[in-house]
């Protein structure tokens, strides 16, 4: 399936709702270009150094289903800070990738844009 992908000189990306386990690593030696997953599903500073090493940008999407609705701002802004201080150590590989759910407060949404433009 990647393949003709690959020879038309496009990217292949990927997203997973759930850890793939050993499915990752055959999606790595297909060479995959980008991938979203549920990063709290990995285990972060291991799974972010595996995907540099194979040049697989991660898509950051913080957690929907506790941390933005649920957490608050400064939850929000610390774990921003933290994701930007991963990716920045590693010379890059991460991009922040955001949607919104509408249980979502409009104080942590506002959190969040400013934690990605202050720390990106």
């Amino acid at each position: 399936m990647m393949e003709p992908v690959k020879k038309a000189g496009k990217k292949v990306f990927f997203h997973s709702c759930g850890k793939l386990g050993p499915i990752f690593d055959e999606l790595l030696d297909l060479e995959i270009d980008g991938y979203w997953p549920q990063i709290p599903l990995y285990d972060e500073v291991p799974f972010a150094q595996k995907c540099k090493e194979h040049k697989v940008a991660i898509y950051i999407h913080p957690d929907r289903q506790y941390l933005i609705p649920l957490g608050n701002p400064r939850e929000i802004d610390d774990k921003i800070h933290e994701y930007a201080d991963r990716y920045h150590t590693l010379g890059g590989g991460g991009i922040f990738y955001v949607e919104m759910e509408n249980d979502a407060p409009f104080e942590n949404v506002k959190a969040l844009i400013e934690a990605i433009d202050k720390y990106r």
